[in-house]
C-alpha cells in the first residue's frame, strides 16, 4: 500500500466485497474515520507536517466539508 486508505483494496484483499459482513465494514470504516477526523488536533498536524497553524486549520475544514460517506 502507497500510504493512502484504498476501500475498494482493503474489500477485495479481506474478500468481503460480496458478503454479508460489506455493509457494517464499511459503515464502521467510516464511522471510525470520522471519529478520528472529529478528534484531530491542529497542534498535532502542526508539529507532523511543520506547517502553520491557519493552514492546518484550513485544511481539515476542507477536509471535513470534502469527507463523504461511505457507501
Amino acid at each position: 500500500m502507497t500510504g493512502e486508505f484504498n476501500y475498494d483494496e482493503v474489500l477485495s484483499l479481506n474478500k468481503i466485497r460480496h458478503s454479508t459482513i460489506a455493509p457494517l465494514y464499511c459503515h464502521s470504516i467510516n464511522f471510525i474515520l470520522n471519529i478520528t477526523l472529529k478528534d484531530m488536533m491542529v497542534k498535532d498536524i502542526q508539529l507532523h507536517f511543520r506547517i502553520g497553524y491557519n493552514r492546518v486549520a484550513n485544511t481539515l475544514e476542507q477536509i471535513k466539508r470534502n469527507n463523504q460517506p461511505i457507501k
